[in-house]
């Protein structure tokens, strides 16, 4: 298991893997910055992919997501928009 950190992308967002190989996403801690409401919005694919997991936290918070009976597979890369000053995600992957 690896641990990718995904650091604020604007309105774009940035693609975090490629469709060369299968990734598999067994979770994710994301965390707001100080002061602003934080978001971060996971995409099957590219930027106009499937949405597979998007959350919102309020401003100085975190929030662990654990899929514990099962792990989100990706085939076609791995997308990932975050937006809110110094919010990060940070990606629980294999």
């Amino acid at each position: 298991m690896i641990l990718k950190q995904v650091t604020v992308s604007g309105s774009v967002g940035k693609q975090v893997f490629s469709s060369t190989q299968p990734t598999f996403l067994h979770g994710f801690l994301f965390r707001a910055g100080t002061g602003v409401t934080a978001t971060c919005t996971i995409r099957d694919g590219n930027a106009s992919g499937e949405v597979v997991a998007e959350v919102i936290v309020p401003s100085n918070n975190s929030h662990d997501f654990n899929f514990t009976d099962h792990c989100v597979r990706f085939d076609k890369g791995m997308h990932v928009k975050v937006i809110g000053a110094s919010a990060a995600a940070y990606l629980y992957l294999s």
